[in-house]
């Protein structure tokens, strides 16, 4: 179901060693290196520097969705792509979803009704992979993502593989409870016992 911007290629730490490998073939003199400031950083944690720095008015004109080509001119995020629902839990896990709901989603899964099945699976897995790296000690981490790991372990800077590899662990950990946070923050805002439900 990886897809597209679903699999984020364009900022994988193994895309990004590849093309200084291939750019660096031009001068071998002086090798390129693409520098990646937030590779450590969930999209809570990037969400958060604006945050700290007072920019929250920034957040609305900020620009995630992977399908801009499709939307509308009133509409800036379709909602439904993976880039789009990262973006709402981590506005949510930030407290900072009022400056992010202004009318730029064309699609609302907290309100909309959810009949699109791309849909349903993008946010199924999304939350299901988050729950998996809040549940899983970093020892079953490593045994359970082996193949995601090896292809990652030559392109992540560290002073030994295990330094490396808990690195990674630490992200994924900490992704999972800030889409917990944002998922009790979603419940405790939107879910009305007494509303009707969507489909």
């Amino acid at each position: 179901d990886l897809i597209n911007a679903r699999a984020s290629r364009t900022t994988h730490p193994k895309t990004l060693g590849l093309l200084e490998n291939f750019l660096s073939l031009f001068r071998p003199e002086n090798p390129i290196k693409i520098l990646h400031p937030y590779l450590f950083k969930t999209k809570t944690d990037v969400v958060s520097i604006l945050v700290d720095h007072g920019e929250r008015d920034l957040i609305s004109s900020s620009v995630s969705c992977s399908k801009t080509f499709q939307n509308t001119t009133q509409n800036s995020h379709c909602g439904q792509c993976s880039q789009c629902v990262d973006r709402r839990f981590a506005m949510y896990s930030t407290a900072v979803e009022d400056y992010d709901e202004q009318g730029i989603y064309g699609f609302d899964f907290l309100k909309d009704e959810l009949e699109d099945g791309k849909t349903k699976t993008t946010l199924i897995d999304y939350v299901r992979l988050a729950l998996k790296f809040s549940q899983l000690n970093q020892t079953s981490f490593q045994f359970e993502l082996l193949d995601e790991l090896v292809n990652l372990d030559d392109y992540i800077e560290g002073a030994n593989e295990n330094e490396r590899l808990e690195k990674i662990y630490v992200l994924c950990h900490r992704h999972g409870e800030q889409i917990e946070t944002a998922l009790e923050r979603m419940r405790s805002k939107h879910d009305r016992p007494f509303t009707q439900r969507p489909n």
